[in-house]
């Protein structure tokens, strides 16, 4: 069960989508909105497979940022997870234990690693999220 759980874990959380990000590298866009996320989730199919397992649909899910924008959280796929329609309302604009866990700590760390080399880019005019290095994200 626990092999299981990691899995949709990391299905879930859209940083570890490299197709993904290189769609979003050769956009040559910095930032990519929930609903651009949706429509190419959609788009390729690539909703995970344990949820659809236990009857969820894209529809019943949310593109949740993890680090929530209230508190600097950024529009990217480093910070985005998939998740249930009715646990995001419940977490919604918060960073809890509660959603870490069920978030897995790895992804939670890695978009936290992410946030913070934003945050350290922070003084240049324009950040290029395109080089942040994936292995900052361990």
């Amino acid at each position: 069960m626990r092999a299981a759980t990691e899995n949709m874990q990391k299905q879930s959380y859209l940083g570890n989508h490299a197709d993904l990000l290189a769609h979003l590298r050769a956009t040559d866009k910095q930032k990519m909105t929930t609903a651009s996320v949706r429509t190419w989730l959609k788009k390729h199919d690539r909703f995970p497979a344990a949820y659809k397992r236990q009857g969820f649909s894209l529809e019943d899910c949310d593109i949740d940022h993890i680090l929530p924008r209230s508190i600097g959280g950024i529009d990217h796929p480093y910070n985005y997870y998939i998740l249930p329609k009715k646990l995001n309302k419940r977490w919604s604009g918060w960073w809890t234990a509660h959603k870490m866990t069920y978030m897995g700590t790895a992804n939670a760390k890695a978009a936290k690693n992410f946030f913070l080399w934003v945050r350290g880019e922070g003084d240049r005019l324009q950040i290029d999220y395109n080089a942040f290095d994936q292995q900052r994200l361990i």
